[in-house]
């Protein structure tokens, strides 16, 4: 694969970087939802904690450390 060549004679980026970022371009899309759902998530879990009693500060330790369905 190193002697793959342009039509104009200058030699191609290696494929597999090509193919790689062609790959993380079209899931950009979905890791942004992802991340816009992961927000809303541990917000409205802030929320609950919140209304239960417990301190800004307590809520937001359990926030960090808390593991969320998207990651």
């Amino acid at each position: 694969m190193d002697n793959v060549f342009n039509v104009d004679g200058s030699k191609k980026e290696n494929i597999n970087v090509q193919n790689q970022l062609y790959e993380m371009k079209s899931q950009l899309p979905i890791i942004i939802e992802m991340a816009r759902m992961k927000s809303e998530y541990q917000r409205e879990r802030y929320i609950t904690l919140k209304r239960q009693g417990f301190t800004d500060e307590q809520a937001m330790e359990i926030i960090k450390v808390e593991e969320t369905p998207f990651g």
